[in-house]
């Protein structure tokens, strides 16, 4: 690690506490990529507004620069470079659940509970406009700029649309919209 201040812990924490420790899955929770070792620790990583993640074969092809930096034990790993906002974060097991990053995050589109039903339900009785409610992580998990803008274009939706003034076909539009569909396949 470089970059202390987009971590929680300092470098020989992080060390002491991942040292051979093994990949047990990685899972995204809306737009944090959630990394789980087979010792109770989880790395948690935001981009942020934007960052680069680069994969490494061997330190010698490893990106010039960076803010972390993961070294496995066969010499392979990656470097993350955040331009905005980057998160690296440490927790156990027991405290994945109460991380204030990722608590509140609501289900995305790739769970197999977002259907059109559940989308609804969603949307149902709300004035707010559409870009402010798809970009809160709080009802739709991992949607950011980016895709909200394509969703909504595509949707022929404009992003200051208050949802109270939405038709049933805009909203199952919406749903089906081919940025929104990519999303969840």
């Amino acid at each position: 690690m470089l970059q202390e201040k987009c971590a929680n812990v300092s470098f020989y924490e992080f060390q002491k506490r991942v040292k051979d420790a093994s990949i047990k899955d990685v899972k995204n929770r809306g737009k944090w990529i959630i990394t789980s070792l087979d010792n109770g620790e989880n790395v948690l990583l935001s981009l942020g507004m934007d960052a680069d993640v680069m994969y490494f074969e061997n330190e010698e092809d490893q990106a010039d620069k960076y803010q972390v930096k993961v070294t496995f034990n066969d010499g392979s790993g990656y470097t993350a470079r955040f331009l905005w906002f980057g998160k690296f974060l440490l927790v156990s097991d027991d405290e994945l659940a109460s991380e204030p990053n990722t608590k509140a995050i609501a289900i995305d589109p790739f769970d197999e509970r977002f259907t059109l039903d559940y989308f609804s339900s969603l949307l149902k009785g709300k004035k707010t406009q559409i870009k402010a409610f798809l970009m809160n992580q709080k009802n739709i998990g991992g949607i950011g700029n980016m895709y909200m803008h394509d969703i909504l274009f595509k949707a022929r939706l404009h992003p200051q649309k208050k949802i109270s003034d939405m038709e049933g076909d805009e909203i199952e539009l919406l749903y089906n919209s081919p940025a929104l569909s990519a999303v969840r396949q």
